[in-house]
């Protein structure tokens, strides 16, 4: 048999062996949950700093696109401003031409008479010679030119109201309402650009004749003609042809 100190000390060793146990499984545990809660930590911050990143990259598109849109608005109102100055120096040419032999001092005051009586006469007009003045200006001025040109727009270049231009409008036999009257105009433009710039590109001419859009204008064009601007052009070559040689 075993002396009984003997025995204590091998209970004792047990005992702490087992307290070591039960102290390393406890250490182990509480290490185990920090690194869970690290890697939890570490996962959210992942998540967040992706998050942060799919935001940034958003903001970046979304400020690309309206850098886009502004090019594109500078752009119109540069081309804008070119035709505002072309419409201009075509008016100043035709004031010079009648003005030359009026005095500095009384050139105001004479155009003021000339601006009161054409509005004057053309208030007094009937219906369908005020839409040939219309028609007439509008040629000059190129305002079915411009896409999107709206009734105010016209009105207020015309000098007129804007129901006394639809007034006008509305008087025609065909073509009564203020959009098919501008894609008459539009198309009948289209037409002489097909025969006079043979060379242009169908995307050149529609854009050149006012409408929005080169597949609005095939469209439009295929509807009223029966044919596509492309056989339009070559139709009439053949036509202009035949005729050169007879």
């Amino acid at each position: 048999m075993q002396d009984p100190l003997t025995l204590k000390l091998i209970i004792v060793a047990m005992a702490a062996t087992f307290v070591a146990v039960i102290i390393a499984l406890i250490l182990s545990y509480r290490i185990s949950r920090k690194l869970m809660d690290h890697n939890v930590d570490l996962a959210r911050q992942v998540h967040e700093g992706n998050h942060r990143q799919d935001h940034s990259l958003n903001a970046l598109l979304q400020a690309e696109t309206q850098l886009a849109t502004v090019q594109r608005e500078k752009d119109a109102m540069a081309q804008e401003l070119v035709d505002i100055e072309h419409r201009l120096k075509l008016a100043e040419d035709k004031l010079i031409g009648p003005s030359h032999f009026i005095g500095t001092s009384d050139l105001s005051s004479h155009l003021l008479n000339q601006e009161i009586e054409t509005v004057s006469n053309v208030a007094q007009m009937s219906d369908q010679k005020l839409m040939d003045w219309i028609d007439s200006k509008m040629d000059e001025m190129g305002l079915h030119l411009k896409a999107g040109v709206t009734l105010k727009e016209i009105a207020t270049a015309l000098g007129l109201t804007q129901r006394r231009v639809m007034q006008a409008i509305k008087a025609r036999r065909d073509d009564n309402t203020l959009a098919e009257y501008l894609t008459t105009k539009r198309l009948m433009t289209a037409c002489r650009l097909l025969t006079e710039q043979p060379h242009w590109t169908i995307d050149a001419v529609a854009h050149d004749a006012g409408f929005g859009g080169t597949t609005t204008f095939r469209t439009i064009f295929r509807k009223r003609f029966g044919m596509s601007p492309k056989q339009y052009r070559e139709k009439k070559r053949l036509v202009e042809g035949s005729q050169e040689e007879q």
